[in-house]
């Protein structure tokens, strides 16, 4: 009996020290997330009501009307809700109910974002370097609410992934694809957007993830920002590029794009441009297809030998 009596003196000593300890990790998230609410943070982020329950396995954070101020721009979501399970603290869960609205104070511009469904997983491993991110949206449709509001654009789905690059030390590897597109204004339907990415030599660990030092960095380790495929379509209409590009010492833009298009020159009436249309879009070939060449140098972008824009130095 005495045996049976330590035993479940130990049993209910654990169970205290256990709830202390999740009651003490739900203090500091939430004082985390109080640090994120208060005046000199920027971006400011904060929830007109919040909750973090989720006892004895997860800590569910909910956040109702949270609010993300950055200078002019500020964006409102309905509510969030964020999972963060015991035994995996470097791996995060989210869901956003819908609409999520977005406001510039400078230009006046509102602007609304439907959706079905939308959710966030973000994962790290134990020494903060990223493994993975992925958004995923469903049912998205884009819409201007100054006024009345009036659709802008819609698509069926949305998919972003950010990837550790595998078998390598660094490095990551991006993964955006829009499917079934309307773009409202632009007349564009059915367009479809796949586009495969890869930051080589870029450190994964998030802690050191500060502007510009990252891109400084970077391009000291001889990071190279490869364009594996970008490949859009619509109807009667189809672009594609690959290519590389990097930074040199002083941050400025130098790379090669190499891009292919049918069905998209036209809409700029390459006519208009006179004997500077093929040194701009390139000459179609026998089935209306255009191939171009963009280069940087030095952060002048041109194709051919027509400079278009410069990019300022990146850091």
């Amino acid at each position: 009996m005495t045996k049976f009596k330590i035993l479940i003196a130990i049993v209910l000593l654990l169970s205290l020290a256990y709830t202390s300890a999740w009651f003490y990790g739900a203090n500091i998230v939430g004082s985390e997330l109080d640090q994120l609410a208060t005046a000199g943070a920027q971006p400011r982020v904060s929830c007109a009501n919040r909750s973090i329950t989720g006892f004895p396995f997860r800590y569910d954070v909910t956040c109702t009307n949270a609010q993300l101020v950055d200078g002019d721009d500020q964006i409102t979501v309905q509510n969030v809700k964020a999972t963060i399970r015991i035994y995996s603290p470097t791996h995060v869960i989210a869901f956003a109910d819908a609409p999520i609205y977005w406001r510039n104070d400078f230009t006046g511009s509102e602007r609304e974002l439907e959706f079905s469904s939308l959710q966030l997983s973000a994962r790290l491993n134990w020494s903060f370097d990223l493994e993975r991110v992925s958004v995923i949206a469903q049912d998205i449709k884009w819409s201007d609410s100054l006024i009345t509001p009036i659709e802008l654009a819609n698509a069926k789905n949305i998919e972003a992934h950010l990837i550790a690059t595998q078998n390598a030390d660094n490095g990551l590897q991006a993964f955006f694809r829009i499917t079934d597109a309307n773009l409202i204004e632009l007349n564009t339907q059915n367009a479809n957007l796949a586009i495969e990415l890869e930051a080589t030599a870029l450190d994964r660990n998030v802690m050191g993830w500060q502007y510009p030092r990252l891109l400084s960095n970077w391009q000291r380790q001889g990071g190279e920002l490869i364009v594996h495929a970008l490949d859009f379509s619509a109807k009667d209409m189809r672009f594609t590029a690959n290519g590389a590009l990097k930074l040199d010492a002083q941050g400025q833009l130098n790379g090669q794009v190499t891009t292919q298009s049918k069905g998209l020159v036209e809409l700029f009436d390459p006519e208009a441009y006179g004997l500077l249309a093929p040194t701009i879009f390139g000459l179609a070939n026998a089935d209306g297809e255009y191939k171009s060449l963009w280069q940087a140098n030095a952060g002048t972008v041109s194709i051919g030998v027509a400079p278009l824009f410069f990019v300022p130095a990146l850091f």
